[in-house]
C-alpha cells in the first residue's frame, strides 16, 4: 500500500499553530494531512496519511505565532504502486491435481507473493493443490505493494480418481 512509511514530525518553539490552509495549499499530496499539537513552548506538526497520487511533493507549512515568516518545509516522494496482478491458471498434464498460476501482466521490476507467502522473482507458481489463491506484486526497489489480485480458483480434478468395477448384473431393465 502507499501509506507513509513513517509519520513526519516537525518540532516548533514559539509557534501556536499553522496557517488554516488545505493540504493541497500546503503542498501536501491528496490523502495526507498535517496537524498541530502542543503550545508556544513545545509544539509539533505531524504529517500522516495515505497518499493517492504518485509524484514528488514539496510542502511549506506557515507557522502562526513567534516571530512570523517561519515555515516547516520538506519533501514527500510518493512512488507508484505496482500493477494489480492479472492471473491465469492451468493444470499440469499427467500430474493429477497439480495446478500452475501465471501472472499475465508481470513486470521485471516486481516480485510476487502467493497467499501472503515469501516473495519470488518468477511470475509463475507451480505444483499448486486445488484451492483459491491471490497474488500481490511488490516493487523490488521501493518495496511498494500492489492491490491483491482477484481470487484464482484451481480445480484440476482428483489425483486419485475413484474407480468402479462391475462384476455382474442383476435385475432387469425397466
Amino acid at each position: 500500500n502507499n501509506t507513509l512509511r513513517t509519520v513526519i514530525e516537525h518540532t516548533t518553539t514559539g509557534a501556536t499553530n499553522f496557517a488554516a490552509l488545505t493540504p493541497a495549499q500546503l503542498g501536501l499530496p491528496d490523502g495526507i494531512t498535517a496537524t498541530f499539537s502542543g503550545d508556544a513552548i513545545a509544539g509539533k506538526i505531524t504529517i500522516s496519511g495515505t497518499p493517492t497520487t504518485a509524484n514528488v511533493f514539496g510542502y511549506a507549512i506557515p507557522l502562526n505565532g513567534g516571530c512570523g515568516g517561519v515555515e516547516a518545509r520538506g519533501k514527500i516522494t510518493v512512488n507508484p504502486l505496482p500493477s494489480k496482478p492479472v492471473l491465469t491458471h492451468s493444470c499440469a498434464a499427467g500430474s493429477g491435481n497439480v495446478g500452475i498460476i501465471t501472472i499475465t501482466n508481470a513486470n521485471t521490476n516486481d516480485e510476487y507473493s502467493l497467499n501472503g507467502g515469501v516473495y519470488q522473482a518468477s511470475a509463475s507458481f507451480n505444483n499448486l493443490a486445488n484451492n483459491s489463491y491471490t497474488v500481490v506484486a511488490r516493487d523490488k526497489i521501493t518495496r511498494c505493494e500492489s492491490i491483491a489480485s482477484q481470487h484464482e480458483v484451481i480445480n484440476c480434478g482428483c489425483s486419485h480418481a475413484p474407480t468402479l468395477t462391475l462384476s455382474g448384473t442383476s435385475g432387469s431393465p425397466s
